[in-house]
């Protein structure tokens, strides 16, 4: 009598690990999605680039002095590491004439404002509040001083000053990733507002070089920008 009812117990014990088996696989591979769906959340948050809708070219409708600013916005970066999308601004002219511009510093020669639609100013990031105010004539000859000397220490591979060929647009004066300098947190439309004193480099070279400053006309573009997720 006592075999009977071992069988029956052992088989029934038997179900019983299997179907706790069975039940706690169940639960492991549940957590296991779970897990994986919150860490792909996570990892895209982080990967997660702002992308402009659209590449933007614009440029200033007056001029001074024959001289004018061309602004482009792209999710290519000419500058290896900045972070899309970025800004390149070009300088206009019609002279066939090399200028000889300070581009030590942009932040020393170049305002960058971003608008939300309904025209609030978007927060700035420690980097961006550089580029809220344009440095005056003499903080900017003590920064130009400055990295004359730095360069003669070896510090730079030059003293800040570069020959641009405005009529060409072969090179920018400057680029500004929009992302690093502005917390931008949701997608949308925003406007884009960017000025530049060009600051020229006349004669010879040296810590006090003689300056020639212009104050361009300023850009405004609007500009979509939406999340993307990278793959």
């Amino acid at each position: 009598m006592n075999l009977p009812f071992t069988k029956v117990g052992l088989i029934a014990a038997m179900i019983g690990v299997l179907a706790a088996f069975n039940h706690a696989c169940g639960k492991s591979s549940g957590n296991g999605v779970s897990q994986s769906t919150n860490g792909s959340t996570n990892n895209t948050a982080k990967k997660k680039t702002l992308l402009v809708q659209n590449e933007i070219s614009v440029q200033t409708n007056l001029n001074v002095n024959g001289l004018w600013c061309v602004l482009k916005i792209s999710n290519f970066a000419w500058i290896s590491g900045d972070e899309p999308p970025v800004g390149k601004v070009y300088i206009g002219t019609t002279s066939t004439n090399l200028l000889n511009c300070w581009i030590g510093d942009s932040s020393s020669y170049m305002t960058i404002d971003l608008l939300h639609s309904k025209g609030n100013a978007v927060e700035r990031t420690s980097k961006g509040k550089a580029f809220q105010f344009m440095l005056g004539r003499q903080l900017l000859e003590a920064r130009i001083e400055k990295r004359y000397n730095d360069w003669l220490s070896g510090k730079f591979r030059t003293p800040g000053f570069t020959r641009i060929s405005a009529a060409n647009h072969d090179m920018p004066l400057a680029e500004f990733s929009i992302a690093e300098l502005f917390e931008l947190k949701q997608s949308g439309d925003y406007t884009l507002k960017v000025q530049v004193h060009l600051v020229e480099e006349i004669g010879a070279s040296g810590p006090n070089p003689n300056l020639k400053i212009t104050l361009l006309p300023e850009i405004i573009t609007k500009i979509h920008i939406s999340p993307v997720e990278n793959q």
